[in-house]
């Protein structure tokens, strides 16, 4: 969408399911400690973390099973990340599908 253009970051892995959520909560993360240090946090974040959809049984790719497991330790990683930040820690909201 156009209008979100200026508020996206593009420099990162889209919907690719070959991309482990780790990654994403990593990249994520060290965005967060640049914001912290800059004094600047976003007034709105959206950070997907698509594994748990899963490849299904794909050759090559994950098991359903390792996907969903590679989503479930990105969120709490992400969790953790922002908990720990009190300006950020009491607007924290997580959807999750399940």
């Amino acid at each position: 969408m156009a209008s979100l253009r200026p508020y996206v970051v593009t420099n990162t892995a889209s919907w690719d399911l070959d991309v482990p959520d780790v990654f994403r909560a990593g990249q994520f993360i060290k965005d967060l400690k640049q914001f912290e240090q800059a004094g600047n946090f976003p007034n709105f974040i959206i950070l997907w973390l698509p594994s748990d959809h899963t490849s299904g049984t794909r050759f090559g790719s994950p098991t359903p099973e390792a996907q969903v497991a590679d989503n479930d330790l990105a969120v709490g990683q992400v969790v953790d990340a922002v908990s720990h930040k009190p300006v950020l820690a009491g607007y924290l909201y997580l959807r999750r599908r399940g």
